[in-house]
């Protein structure tokens, strides 16, 4: 399983080139323009800590196929972990009542003192109706 398609208000496609030297998947840059339009787009920043910090340790196909997206992008997903995650944090494992995972993500730059923010992932639509806003460009 590989990404192929992100939603970040608005459909952006992932390129899918295969290294002809090594066979593996090429990398990407989140500062390529085409992908978000702005090169100090906040998306892709939310997009690396939505992963690396909302995995769980026992990672599905899913959570396997956006983690090698990170890695695509030279994203250092330990040192975000290390950075964001303290060690009393606070996750809501998946479970299949919820149809969902939750984390809080610390030491962040929100624009306000609080400095947390929750990471929800799961069925789109279970997702999506526990939410008040929406970001969309």
């Amino acid at each position: 399983m590989k990404v192929t398609r992100i939603y970040a208000g608005k459909n952006i496609d992932i390129p899918q080139e295969i290294d002809e030297n090594t066979g593996a998947m090429s990398n990407l840059s989140w500062s390529d323009s085409s992908y978000f339009g702005k090169a100090d787009h906040p998306i892709p920043m939310h997009i690396e800590h939505g992963i690396a910090c909302n995995t769980a340790e026992k990672a599905g196909a899913t959570d396997r196929a956006m983690t090698e997206l990170l890695e695509r992008v030279q994203c250092d997903t330990k040192k975000l972990c290390d950075k964001h995650l303290s060690e009393h944090k606070i996750r809501f494992p998946f479970s299949s009542k919820r149809k969902r995972m939750s984390t809080i993500v610390e030491n962040l730059e929100t624009g306000n003192s609080y400095g947390k923010r929750l990471h929800v992932k799961g069925a789109s639509e279970i997702v999506k109706n526990c939410c008040s806003h929406y970001l969309d460009d």
